[in-house]
């Protein structure tokens, strides 16, 4: 026979969670046999509690084959293990041990948690009688096993699905069937009577089966009774706990009042102590002053080199006779800090003051010391001293005082706290305010140091309750020293252990993290530099773990004695801590002394903090406790609510271009009309109505509120989500339950985890969206990197008034610089020429306007970018690109109409000022300068002016070679290497150079308007084109905008337009005849900043002063009678030179300049360069590495929001393009200056690759096809000298280099290579003149012969790599 298929019990009731369906199957459905025969007796329900009773892998076994869940099982602590599942919202937490509590958290983990409870409370009695019945039919039906056939067999599950009345009836319908047949089967004599035995099988089976469903029913009847007793049981147990909560309140209030009284009560207890011990001690003191002069009297004079070693009282006094020698070092304090000893001299402040007033000495104690000598100091009351320090720290800490910590949530104080306390006075060990030492230092404890102080210290017990100790850091090698940091209790504080540690040079730095509350957490460094640390601990030792520390995106503040006196300047110690501050953008607040002798002061405790935003105030507090003060600090870490904004704009939200562009189309016969005539004024008017009538329907003005954009990643489920989190919190604290507590901090977790990866997803999808669009693309670099944001301006009195005030200064800006000028040049007796002189030019020769075609107006057009703003008539560039193809003809005609008629139209001649906040009070008009909106049709007309008019000066030579700005193939870097090449080739030669930064102000607005037409004359300009410019300059007015306030319109009679495409070309030509005169030196400009340059040797000093003198008067007139304003006291002299050659100069040489004496400065920046007197650039260098250094620390912020390739072009323009900036000129400092460029490299490397601290760089830079700085600079100078030798630089550069086929006419193999300038030292080698020429002969043939610029640099990367 056949074997039987056993019926398992999963075969009729589903598992707890179905993974086909991802559900939870209601627990009702849970099945007595399933649940007993898989979990046994683990699983126990006591009170309200969960428990597993079994080790960890039947608790895995049972999730993965009963609950059928999928997860990962982790170990958060404390013994407990915790699963998180990956198919059902279920996190499931073991607390083994003597609980061995189950806790279901979660969607899902209720359903789950309610079955599993249904199945204890049932276990015990329904299931058992249920399992015996089972087992009885079981063995019963075995016996019939091989006499069933299968095929009814089969049939089990069916059948037992089915009611209990419905099986009945068919088994009873089976039974008669066969009993009807019985006795025919019984007397046939085949193989019936095999078939009979089957029937009685089945008749067993039909009977078992009826017998376990009636079982079945009956348990369920059973389960619906125990169920309502389950609810009123509940209901029962959730007035107790009601009760139980109430009584809990009550006893919880009993507690607090009953703690109070007994505080008051300690407290008093305590007072009343004290004066025990105030009295105790004037009773001692006065018991020591009778036994002094019984000593006195009994005893004869203690000689001068009396030793108290031997004496066998405690106390001992000098004589105070006028006719007796005092002991000098019994009234020294010998407790010196170790370290500082002032130089060598003593305090004998004391002695002193006891000679002069002649009064008697107070008594000493004799303090035993290491070596067994005895030492004389004062005798006072330490614990008294440490009792007003511990007030002096809670002053501060609790700003202001008496408040609790929600009262200054607002701002957190830090303090750097010296400590002084009695030389080698040991800690009482059975006292309980001693300091928590190590075991290893109870016999010799190591001293304590908050601030300065490096002796034992008992500290107050009464602190302890505000403060804890965070970290402490032990000398090493020495006995004695450290630092420690307390921080109040109600902060949240821990230590960063990768960077606190004391260096081999013993400088100490432990990093805390600290945090209040919910705010911004914030890194404190308590540092320490001992006298004796070498000064490169800043370098090697600070400076990496700052560096590390700005990776984490906190404000970081360093506090505490760095040993570098801050009030000297000239010393090295504060020139290395100044160079550090600069290079890491770090700000000193301390100013004033913080250790005062009666000899010396000097400023040694500092407070840097990497933003000086954050700080609210900071200072020195005056103590007796030691002779170094306490500084401190307050910190904002809640910023103000600003009040709202208004703007005035026109509303896109309903702006279609297509249909703006054809109901623009609708008014053709409007537009056709400015066709007719020559009024170039009609013709704007017609298109401005057309264009404005119909762009207020699309796009009307409104006046808007600035309002804060919705968090666009924060979507519903994510507002649920945090709607839940801040529910439990409420119940938590309402309940104080750990349960409430865990599920709180599950769903707070959760949350912050579902926001930074929402946020992380929103900004790379943007990034993704906009990589192929540039502008869209840097509008969210911009917004996602952070920067020195700006605070909006708040205007306190009226608009109008203000916006009229500011208009009627800024419109006479350049009047009243102009007026400044001439009495200037009154002051200094200059002679001014009222007239110019005129340049003939032929007609033929003269430049004309010609007509422009509506192809050049398109182009012009299509390059205008969108990010600008409207002018006055607010119509942006978007506007005229989206209807271009309806006004382009229309538009062409009024340019050609302004150009063949002279007239610049008077609605494109009106202005509208933005003021931008520079420093001071933003109410002031002198604080602010202006920003200029245009209309922007008119910028399409002075584009295609200027190309015209610059394309004939530049064709015809008519400007001048020493002005450099606004010049093709010119820069700032060009410039900047043709000076320093000067320099340093006249350093060569062994002379001085003076240079001479000359300071326009206000040079644009002062320009005279007759003066500017008559030179326009000089250059070229036809009659008619001097017409148009004379129109274009006069007749304009300027509005102020405050807000959405506008101002009333003013006139303006002096200066060029500010912000217009023809400005800086006008000025140029303004200043064209200024290098004509003849001058003893160079003079040199790029727009506005102008340079006098004058070598000569150090035996005709003088000489050359005179000289320089004579070119600086010369100018002078010539800007005075240009109604340019020279300021003398922002005007820069520089004496540049080799290091001997300037020891040698004479200290007190000067020029004078307009009335001023100018003393030579060490440095002065010029065109973005900051130049020294050597030339070493080391200033430069240190401030562009910590430029570069903020930047980056910006970027590593956000740079999980961009792909590889996205952060590396990122990285490169703003970074690395401001790293190279006129690297020709400073790339040949010193290998000191490129290690710290390199270092910002690697940095900027390894924040691309994502790469840890101690991966090593040069992969890296390889994987990325970087060239090292060395080679960057390098292949800089390459692509410069190439540019010099194919004409794609200034003539300047150009004429540095020369052939040596153009020095002799021989065929040589050298004959393309450049002749190599001979300098006599390392000071013309270092000019780029020689440099090229080395770089270049040293070429390949191959790179020489490159036709094209971005050839020969694909090309030079390729071998730098390469090699």
């Amino acid at each position: 026979m056949a074997a039987r298929r056993v019926m398992a019990s999963s075969d009729i009731i589903p598992p707890l969670f179905d993974k086909s369906r991802k559900e939870i199957v209601n627990s009702s459905t849970i099945g007595i046999d399933f649940l007993g025969n898989a979990l046994s007796n683990d699983l126990i329900y006591e009170g309200t509690r969960l428990k597993w009773c079994n080790d960890l892998d039947s608790l895995k076994a049972f999730v993965a084959e009963v609950l059928n869940l999928n997860g990962k099982w982790c170990s958060p602590g404390g013994g407990s293990k915790r699963f998180t599942s990956s198919n059902a919202e279920l996190t499931l937490t073991w607390y083994s041990g003597k609980q061995n509590t189950l806790l279901f958290q979660g969607k899902d983990g209720n359903l789950i948690r309610d079955g599993c409870v249904k199945f204890c409370q049932t276990r015990d009695g329904v299931m058992k009688s249920s399992c015996k019945q089972v087992q009885t039919l079981s063995k019963n039906s075995e016996l019939q096993r091989d006499l069933i056939a299968p095929n009814i067999l089969e049939s089990e599950p069916t059948s037992i699905s089915r009611p209990a009345n419905q099986v009945d009836v068919a088994s009873q319908v089976c039974l008669d069937i066969i009993g009807d047949n019985s006795n025919y089967l019984s007397n046939c004599r085949c193989s019936c009577g095999v078939l009979a035995a089957d029937v009685e099988g089945v008749k067993l089976d039909i009977t078992i089966l009826s017998n376990r469903i009636d079982s079945i029913a009956n348990a369920n009847t059973e389960y619906s009774h125990k169920d309502k007793e389950i609810d009123r049981l509940r209901s029962e147990l959730s007035i107790e706990k009601a009760r139980s909560e109430k009584l809990e309140s009550e006893l919880s209030l009993f507690v607090k009042e009953r703690s109070l009284e007994i505080e008051k009560l300690n407290q008093t207890i305590v007072s009343l102590e004290n004066k025990i011990i105030e009295h105790d001690k004037s009773n001692a003191s006065l018991k020591l002053f009778i036994d002094i002069d019984q000593q006195r009297i009994s005893k004869p004079q203690i000689p001068e080199q009396s030793n108290y070693k031997q004496s066998a009282s405690p106390f001992a006094a000098p004589m105070n006779n006028n006719n007796s020698k005092i002991n000098k070092n019994t009234l020294m304090n010998k407790n010196n800090r170790n370290g500082h000893r002032n130089n060598g001299h003593h305090n004998n402040s004391g002695l002193n003051q006891c000679k002069s007033q002649n009064v008697s000495l107070q008594p000493f104690i004799s303090v035993p010391v290491n070596n067994g000598d005895p030492e004389s100091v004062p005798f006072y009351d330490t614990n008294r001293d440490l009792q007003n320090k511990a007030l002096q720290i809670n002053q501060i800490a609790n700003m202001p005082e008496k408040q609790p910590i929600s009262d200054w949530i607002g701002s957190l104080p830090l303090i750097e706290i010296p400590i002084q306390a009695k030389n080698n006075q040991h800690i009482n060990r059975n006292t309980s305010n001693k300091l928590p030492f190590p075991k290893r230092h109870r016999t010799k404890p190591p001293s304590y140091r908050t601030g300065h102080r490096h002796q034992f210290l008992e500290w107050p017990s009464h602190l302890d309750i505000v403060y804890q100790l965070c970290k402490r850091l032990d000398r090493l090698n020495k006995r004695g020293g450290g630092v420690c940091t307390y921080v109040r209790k109600e902060l949240k504080s821990s230590v960063l252990k990768s960077l606190t540690f004391i260096s081999e040079e013993n400088f100490h730095q432990p990093w805390i993290n600290v945090q209040c509350q919910k705010f911004k957490s914030l890194i404190i460094c308590v540092a320490y530099r001992p006298p004796d640390c070498p000064l490169h601990c800043f370098e090697h030792t600070l400076k990496p773990n700052y560096m590390e520390a700005l990776v984490l995106n906190k404000s970081i503040v360093i506090l505490g004695d760095l040993n570098c006196d801050g009030l000297k300047d000239n010393c090295v110690e504060y020139k290395i801590m100044d160079r550090f501050l600069n290079e890491m953008n770090l700000t000193q607040l301390i100013k004033s002394p913080t250790r005062i002798t009666d000899a010396t002061q000097s400023l040694l405790d500092v407070i840097l903090v990497s933003s000086k935003s954050i700080v609210y105030r900071s200072g020195v507090l005056l103590t007796s406790i030691s002779d170094h003060l306490l500084v401190y600090a307050e910190l904002k870490i809640k910023s103000p609510k600003q009040p709202s904004q208004y703007i005035t704009a026109r509303s896109f939200k309903n702006y279609v271009p297509n249909y703006f562009a054809a109901d623009l189309a609708d008014k053709s016969d409007c537009l056709l009309s400015i066709f007719d005539g020559d009024d170039v004024n009609a013709k704007l008017n017609i298109l401005n109505y057309a264009i404005q009538s119909t762009l207020d329907v699309h796009a009307p003005i409104k006046t808007i509120k600035i309002r804060n954009r919705p968090c666009p990643f924060i979507t519903q489920d994510l507002r649920n989500l945090m709607k839940e989190r801040d529910r439990l919190h409420q119940r938590f604290l309402r309940t104080r339950d750990i349960i409430d507590w865990v599920n709180y901090k599950s769903y707070r977790n959760n949350v912050k985890r579902d926001l930074k990866k929402a946020e992380n997803e929103y900004n790379s999808n943007e990034v993704r969206q906009h990589k192929d669009n540039p502008g869209s693309l840097w509008k969210i670099v911009n917004r996602l990197i952070p920067s020195k944001g700006k605070e909006r301006q708040i205007y306190k009195g009226d608009h109008k008034s203000l916006a009229n005030d500011f208009n009627q200064f800024f419109s006479s800006v350049g009047e009243n610089a102009a007026r400044a000028s001439s009495r200037l040049a009154d002051t200094n007796n200059i002679n001014l020429r009222e007239s110019i002189e005129s340049v003939v030019i032929t007609e033929i020769n003269q430049f004309k306007f010609r007509a422009v075609t509506c192809h050049e107006v398109r182009r012009v057009v299509l390059s205008l970018p969108l990010n600008k703003s409207s002018g006055p008539d607010k119509i942006n560039p978007r506007i005229i690109k989206d209807c271009l193809p309806v006004i382009l003809g229309p538009l062409t005609e009024i340019i050609n109409c302004s150009l063949r008629t002279s007239t610049f139209p008077l609605a494109w001649k009106k202005a509208e000022l933005i003021p931008i906040h520079k420093e001071g009070d933003h109410e002031v008009p002198s604080n602010n300068r202006p920003v200029s909106l245009l209309v922007v049709a008119s910028k399409v007309c002075e584009r295609l002016a200027l190309e015209q008019f610059s394309c004939y000066l530049t064709s015809n030579n008519r400007l001048s070679s020493h002005q450099s700005g606004n010049k093709k193939l010119h820069s700032t870097e060009t410039l900047n290497v043709f000076i320093t090449d000067t320099i340093l080739k006249a350093m060569d030669k062994k002379k001085l150079s003076a240079l001479v930064l000359l300071d326009l102000s206000k040079a644009f607005d002062s320009i005279n308007h007759q003066r500017l037409l008559h030179k326009l004359s000089n250059v070229g300009a036809s009659k008619s084109t001097v017409n148009w410019f004379r129109s274009y300059l006069t007749d304009r007015f300027q509005s102020t905008r405050i807000n959405s306030t506008l101002s009333d319109p003013l006139p303006i009679t002096y200066g060029v337009p500010q912000g217009a495409i023809l400005s800086p070309l006008l000025f140029c030509i303004y200043l064209n005849d200024l290098p004509c005169a003849s001058y003893n030196g160079d003079l040199e400009s790029y727009v506005d900043d102008t340079k006098t340059l004058l070598s000569f040797p150090l035996t005709e000093a003088d000489t050359g002063i005179k000289n320089l003198e004579e070119d600086l008067h010369k100018i002078a007139s010539w800007c005075c009678e240009n109604n340019l304003l020279v300021n003398p006291d922002k005007t820069k002299f520089m004496i540049i030179g080799t290091r001997q050659l300037m020891n040698e100069l004479d200290v007190n040489i000067s020029i004078s300049f307009m009335g001023k004496i100018l003393e030579p400065v060490d440095f002065a920046k010029d065109l973005g360069l900051l130049m020294d007197s050597h030339l070493s650039y080391d200033k430069h260098i240190s401030n562009l590495v910590s430029s570069c250094l903020y930047k980056l620390c910006q970027i590593n912020r956000v740079k999980n929001n961009f792909d590889k390739g996205t952060l590396t072009m990122i990285i490169t323009s703003l970074v690395i393009s401001k790293l190279l900036y006129c690297s020709i000129v400073w790339s040949n400092t010193t290998c000191t200056n490129i290690k710290k460029l390199q270092s910002i490299q690697n940095f900027a490397c390894k924040i691309i690759t994502g790469s840890k601290k101690y991966d090593h760089v040069s992969p890296l830079l390889q994987n990325l096809e970087w060239l090292t700085v060395d080679k960057l600079l390098y292949f800089r100078d390459a692509v410069m000298t190439f540019k010099c030798m194919n004409n794609l630089a200034p003539k300047y550069l150009c004429d540095m280099f020369e052939k040596r086929s153009c020095i002799h006419n021989r065929s040589t193999r050298n004959c393309n290579s450049i002749q190599i300038p001979l300098f006599k030292t390392a000071s013309g080698q270092r000019s780029f003149a020689f440099r090229g020429a080395s770089i270049w002969n040293n070429l390949d043939t191959e790179l020489k012969k490159c036709t094209s610029l971005k050839t020969f640099k694909s090309q030079l990367k390729e071998h730098l790599l390469s090699t």
